[in-house]
This record gives structure tokens, sequence and C-alpha cells, in this order.
């Protein structure tokens, strides 16, 4: 993901990644993704170690974000890596 959009981002285009926060298991910080250009935006995604009510009041909260920066930073490609995530796909907005 840092490689294909810092890449992309070399070549003149503007990058954005939404991003929960949560790392995972690399050496990728959000800074990292911030001082190459890319545009970051922090979304409260659901995800594992939250109770069933809390991820169903993040899915809302971050349908709400995700679709303003739809509308705002309109992408061209989006890229998923989360059956959470793979409903914001270009038909859904």
């Amino acid at each position: 993901m840092f490689n294909l959009g810092k890449k992309l981002i070399d070549y003149g285009h503007i990058v954005g990644i939404a991003t929960g926060k949560e790392v995972g298991k690399h050496n990728y910080s959000i800074d990292k993704f911030k001082d190459v250009g890319f545009q970051v935006f922090e979304i409260p995604f659901p995800g594992r170690g939250y109770s069933i009510f809390n991820n169903i009041n993040r899915m809302n909260k971050s349908l709400i974000q995700f679709l303003n920066i739809l509308r705002d930073f309109r992408p061209d490609i989006i890229h998923v890596h989360w059956r959470v995530t793979s409903f914001f796909r270009r038909d859904s907005f």
C-alpha cells in the first residue's frame, strides 16, 4: 500500500488513505504516510476488540465520515483490505 501510493504520488497523483489508526504488523505509521505526501483520513472503523454495540456505533460514524470524504476527495480508485470497508466501492456513492 505504502510503496504503490508513494509511486503514484511521485508521478503527480493525489493519494489518500483512510485508516482507523491501527497499523497492524508492519512499520508503516500514519506519520510515515503523511511524510511522503499521502492525505490521511482517520476514521473510527469497526474492528476486533470492540463490543457489538460499539462496532455498530463505529460503523455508523465511519459510514458518515467516509461518505463525506468520498464526496469531497472524489477518488478514482478505492482499494480496501477489510470486508467491513468493501461496501465503500464506487457504485456505493
